[in-house]
């Protein structure tokens, strides 16, 4: 849905869509998203433990996103679309495995394990391929999932706070390389090849660690 912003509609005289308040541009999206054609249904008839979670995602300015339901509709935050770039504004009411097909091998079984109830998930520094503007990227990101009870008790969905580490990563191998060539040869290990060898650059990494970034 890409409704030009001044067409999506406000929460005033809408009481029912008061949770739905503020929140920027997706507050906005939110709102005016025609939610009755997804698993979701109308906004005004979601469960409270939905409405609570969605609430809290939009007052946050840490980018979190929501999949809800066995499919894992997926909802997210301002804060979110920096992560989600070229996605934006599609991905909003899709399933999760839609928007994030290129990782689903490597988040699905994360959040397999958060949607059991039991337990949430939480990686550091997670290398991920991702296709957010049309082309691969290796990012790296620190995220947690946590399981959303339903109001019945139940796992109703998950909740991703998430942080993203690629920048620091990148800088980080940058400095080492550059500090390991400042030292030059007489790092070289007897017999051995130079200390810079050691360090794959950092295209290379997806080969050498599929599942972590390191800086090390």
């Amino acid at each position: 849905m890409n409704t030009a912003l001044a067409d999506l509609p406000s929460s005033e005289g809408h009481p029912e869509l008061s949770f739905l308040a503020g929140g920027g541009e997706l507050g906005a999206r939110i709102r005016g998203h025609d939610w009755a054609v997804t698993p979701l249904g109308p906004a005004p008839a979601w469960p409270q433990s939905l409405k609570t979670a969605v609430r809290i995602m939009l007052t946050s300015r840490q980018p979190i996103w929501i999949g809800w339901g066995p499919g894992l509709t997926f909802l997210y935050n301002d804060a979110y679309k920096s992560i989600i770039g070229g996605k934006h504004p599609g991905a909003l009411g899709r399933p999760t495995a839609d928007v994030w097909r290129e990782i689903w091998a490597d988040i699905g079984p994360l959040l397999a394990t958060a949607m059991g109830g039991v337990e949430g998930t939480y990686v550091e520094e997670q290398l991920l391929i991702m296709e957010r503007n049309g082309y691969p990227e290796e990012t790296c990101y620190t995220f947690s999932y946590s399981p959303i009870p339903g109001d019945d008790g139940q796992p109703g969905g998950i909740i991703c706070a998430n942080s993203e580490d690629t920048h620091r990563v990148v800088g980080d191998r940058q400095l080492a390389l550059l500090r390991e060539l400042a030292a030059g040869p007489c790092r070289r290990a007897p017999g051995g090849p130079p200390a810079s060898a050691a360090r794959p650059p950092w295209r290379a990494i997806r080969r050498t660690s599929p599942s972590r970034c390191s800086t090390s």
